[in-house]
């Protein structure tokens, strides 16, 4: 078989040449697109990071919360359990139900000129009504239990509605019947929203017509269904008197969230228990979010080693091969130290070099 003369050669060899230039001029660009993505990904990675922490602290810190406001709640449960028997816990309910009718004939004022949530002088702790603390006065100061299955809302009532009772819980509004139940009766119920690390009322607002929630005090839970949602200003306490004939509740919270300038009122009217009821959805434990948090952080952990692996193979092939916008630098193969200049990169035109005779 005949050997390929030596002009053959060269034009075998400028193709290869020129193959192996486009080849990593490839490489190149694939390799700079990949580093170009890693830098994306590390700059969400620890943006995703920081975020999953901190939604973490935040929970965590609500879980807290709720897990001191659900040990009150039990330790009232437990005291009224172990040392009230059924006499004693309806002379507790009997005790309410007598002061919410004279109430009833004749009406208090409610609360105090200046209302809770604005932090000026005055006070709603009924300090001024001395049997006021004395009726469904169980451990803790806690009168009943409040739960909201629809924002999964489950915490305790204290007697009074200033700044201590709002920020560990829910408080009473004096002035307004105590929530037993019964016909000529308005319990206002009130709670914050907001509270960094706390969720108390602050879903309120998610709460619809026709939505249930519940009253559990000495032992009895009454069922009410949302009737009317109304948004007034905090002077304008003549929405909340009693209607006669009616069993109502009242939950009120500040609005608009951050503003406080009105008040959120939802009220509640007396109704049968349903055949079925959602149960409240739990919360996710403290194990839980770190479990939750821990799996995030580790799945963006495997993803910057598999970007990180590219990312590494990508700058090797840049430094032997050059950057693809400057194809004119010799090109440097992996396994040979020798240039190798790209023809068409230089301005050299690509042409078949013609044959030459041997007697040439």
């Amino acid at each position: 078989m005949a050997q390929p003369s030596f002009a053959d050669a060269l034009v075998i060899q400028g193709q290869k040449d020129q193959e192996a230039s486009e080849k990593a001029i490839r490489q190149a660009k694939r390799a700079n697109a990949w580093m170009v993505v890693y830098r994306i990904m590390v700059a969400i990675a620890v943006l995703l990071i920081g975020s999953a922490i901190t939604i973490a602290t935040v929970y965590i810190g609500r879980e807290y919360h709720n897990d001191s406001q659900n040990k009150a709640i039990a330790a009232r449960d437990e005291e009224i359990a172990r040392n009230y028997s059924k006499a004693q816990k309806n002379a507790l309910l009997q005790a309410a139900r007598d002061y919410n009718k004279r109430l009833f004939e004749n009406p208090r004022a409610i609360g105090a000129i200046v209302d809770p949530f604005t932090n000026k002088p005055g006070s709603f702790n009924g300090n001024d009504d001395k049997e006021y603390h004395h009726i469904l006065n169980a451990p803790g100061d806690t009168m009943a239990v409040l739960t909201i299955p629809k924002i999964s809302v489950k915490l305790p009532i204290h007697h009074g509605a200033d700044q201590d009772q709002l920020e560990n819980g829910l408080g009473h509004l004096p002035g307004t019947s105590f929530p037993v139940g019964g016909k000529n009766t308005r319990a206002v119920i009130t709670g914050h929203s907001g509270l960094p690390g706390k969720t108390l009322f602050t879903n309120l607002p998610d709460l619809r017509k026709g939505d249930l929630f519940f009253v559990t005090v000495a032992g009895e839970t009454l069922a009410y269904k949302v009737k009317w949602i109304e948004v007034v200003l905090p002077t304008n306490t003549k929405v909340l008197r009693i209607k006669p004939g009616k069993d109502l509740v009242t939950l009120l919270t500040c609005t608009p969230y951050g503003i406080n300038t009105h008040r959120l009122l939802v009220t509640g009217e007396r109704t049968k228990w349903p055949l079925y009821t959602a149960a409240p959805a739990l919360s996710p434990s403290v194990d839980e979010i770190i479990m939750y948090t821990a799996a995030t952080i580790l799945a963006l952990w495997i993803l910057l080693l598999i970007f990180h692996r590219r990312y590494v193979l990508g700058h090797h092939i840049r430094r032997y091969y050059g950057k693809p916008w400057n194809l004119r630098k010799p090109v440097r193969s992996w396994k040979h130290e020798e240039s190798v200049v790209n023809p068409i990169a230089a301005g050299m035109p690509h042409v078949a070099t013609p044959a030459l005779n041997d007697d040439q």
